[in-house]
């Protein structure tokens, strides 16, 4: 950890990181999980800077990660879509360039990534927000904070957000004192979703989507370790394949089972990470998975992971 300097107290994390749940570090205290959505050793890189009214990082990740679970109390989270995560979905949407996503302070996480990605986000007070649209705005600014929203500008507003969260991971303003680095950084920042136009809201049918993708998901998780088909699912939920390859796409960019094969094999992982290697025995781990092949199995965990299983279930928590 780098201290930043007396004037400031800030305080900023770097690292490198060769395992995907190790994002974790961006969240303090948060109960949410990632999911790696695609294969190959992991690489990571993850910056933070931390200040008494608001949190910068900055995360890059070599793989597609999947990331969900509860929203921080009282927190406001924003991000800027830029070259480099544009093709980021959130909430089974498609961002695009120039977008700023704002997760208000009652919705969960739930996005998902492309390879090669890199995200940039600052979480802010709900209260410190709101006192700063209010007061720099004069009241014209006015965004739900509950719920999430995207904005649209053109792409140099979102990197006016962009550029104050890297300042402020790197130490580009340590000059500043730590009031004056907050407030430059809100500034700009409400100078940014001033420019913004609020993008058109989820037509009936992508709201039956989303609600199509969280039960059928809900459905794998319970039957993790059954062999299911795309045929089961189509049955089970009444809807054609067509329909449920593309709600899939549109949310996680692969198919059902495509989505079911990354979500058990990362099940597996959770479940050797944190299990002792005197206690159980791989085999054991996979069985209760539904494996059948696990010479098979264990090839595609290494395609996926880069480690063998039993080389997970060797590794302590930290």
């Amino acid at each position: 950890m780098e201290a930043g300097d007396h004037l400031n107290q800030l305080k900023r994390i770097s690292l490198r990181l060769s395992r995907f749940e190790d994002f974790r570090y961006a969240i303090p205290g948060w109960r949410g999980e990632f999911t790696l959505l695609s294969k190959g050793a992991f690489e990571g890189k993850l910056e933070v800077a931390q200040m008494p009214h608001l949190r910068a990082f900055v995360a890059e990740t070599n793989s597609s990660l999947l990331t969900k679970g509860p929203a921080e109390e009282n927190s406001v989270t924003i991000i800027p879509i830029t070259r480099c995560s544009q093709a980021t979905r959130w909430q089974g949407r498609q961002l695009e360039l120039g977008d700023i996503l704002i997760r208000g302070t009652g919705i969960e996480y739930h996005n998902c990534t492309e390879s090669c990605a890199q995200i940039e986000a600052l979480i802010v007070g709900k209260r410190v927000l709101q006192n700063a649209m209010q007061i720099l705005s004069y009241g014209e600014l006015d965004i739900d904070l509950e719920t999430w929203t995207v904005l649209h500008t053109n792409p140099e507003g979102a990197m006016l957000i962009q550029r104050q969260i890297q300042m402020l991971c790197h130490g580009a303003i340590s000059h500043l004192s730590q009031a004056d680095t907050e407030a430059r950084i809100l500034r700009c920042l409400v100078e940014a979703l001033q420019k913004t136009q609020l993008k058109s809201e989820h037509t009936i049918a992508n709201e039956k989507r989303n609600k199509l993708v969280a039960s059928v998901i809900e459905y794998m998780h319970a039957n993790i370790s059954a062999p299911l088909t795309a045929l089961d699912l189509c049955k089970k939920f009444h809807v054609s394949d067509r329909l449920l390859r593309h709600a899939f796409h549109e949310h996680y960019g692969m198919g059902p089972i495509a989505f079911l094969n990354a979500t058990r094999i990362n099940h597996v992982k959770k479940c050797l990470a944190y299990s002792s290697p005197y206690d159980v025995l791989v085999t054991d781990v996979l069985r209760a998975h539904g494996v059948k092949r696990p010479g098979s199995f264990s090839r595609k965990y290494f395609d996926y992971f880069g480690e063998k299983p039993s080389e997970t279930l060797g590794i302590r928590k930290y």
